[in-house]
């Protein structure tokens, strides 16, 4: 908008002033900063009163110049933009373009591989092609059928657990948690009303160790087991009457993913876990 001002004012000058000198203010101008815009156009002005009221040379119009009614330094003129208008117009041209691929990476959808369906027995080794079979299928790894694998000898060494899994599924759901109490109640045959180490699955010769080392052998025991250790809550090797009554909430403390059940992944000892490569 200002360089279309400052053109009208250099095109009210005379037509030999602008023929001559023309070019060369508006190259001036296209230099300048936006400091020295005010100027230019004081300047554009004081010069368009003096070309008209001081210079009567400039108003002398030869012929051929009068007929063409066309300014010359417009139509001669080779204008380039700046490189900050150039650069500018890149990124606004670029940045749709980068919209567009991310949108259509985005939004593409997989088609599946249609197969034939596979029948028992349809697939034998007379079936394929003579020659070198060296493809090899390897089924992917089930995360869930691994846990499961180590749940089943983990759970049936461990009484607390066989008590609290009722169902035998190797997890704990919400009721079973509620039901916690009533199970290891029952593990107490009413006798001491509390669950000592070797009654939780703690298997040890009493009479090689000294009481030191037995007292410390169960604390070991039931803090290496995540669900004995978090229904031990003061951890001195046992439950006790008044940890029985709170294990529901003591179990809900495992539940890290907050679904409101224990899975194997859960219950298990990291330790274990990671030695079968599960963590």
């Amino acid at each position: 908008m200002l360089r279309w001002l400052y053109i009208r004012l250099i095109w009210l000058h005379p037509v030999l002033f602008r023929r001559r000198f023309g070019d060369e203010m508006l190259d001036d101008f296209d230099r300048t900063g936006l400091r020295d815009i005010p100027r230019f156009f004081a300047d554009a002005t004081a010069s368009l009163a003096r070309q008209w009221l001081l210079r009567p040379e400039f108003q002398v119009i030869d012929a051929p110049l009068q007929a063409s009614a066309a300014p010359i330094f417009q139509t001669i003129e080779a204008y380039k933009p700046r490189p900050v208008a150039l650069l500018h117009g890149g990124l606004l041209g670029f940045i749709p373009i980068l919209v567009t691929v991310i949108s259509i990476g985005e939004g593409s959808v997989a088609r599946p591989l249609d197969m034939p369906p596979y029948l028992p027995g349809s697939l034998t080794r007379d079936s394929l092609p003579a020659g070198n079979v060296t493809a090899t299928v390897k089924p992917a790894r089930n995360p869930l059928e691994s846990w499961l694998k180590l749940a089943r000898p983990y759970f049936a060494s461990m009484p607390v657990l066989r008590a609290l899994d009722s169902d035998g599924d190797f997890a704990l759901s919400p009721w079973e948690i509620r039901n916690a109490p009533a199970a290891l109640r029952s593990m107490t045959a009413g006798k001491t009303n509390k669950l000592t180490a070797e009654q939780c699955g703690l298997r040890a010769n009493e009479s090689s160790l000294s009481t030191t080392m037995t007292a410390q052998l169960r604390r070991q025991f039931m803090n290496y087991h995540p669900v004995l250790s978090a229904l031990d809550a003061d951890h001195d090797g046992e439950i006790s009457a008044w940890e029985i009554d709170n294990a529901a909430t003591a179990l809900r403390k495992l539940d890290h993913n907050l679904d409101g059940r224990l899975t194997a992944a859960e219950m298990l000892p990291l330790e274990m876990a990671a030695r079968n490569g599960l963590r």
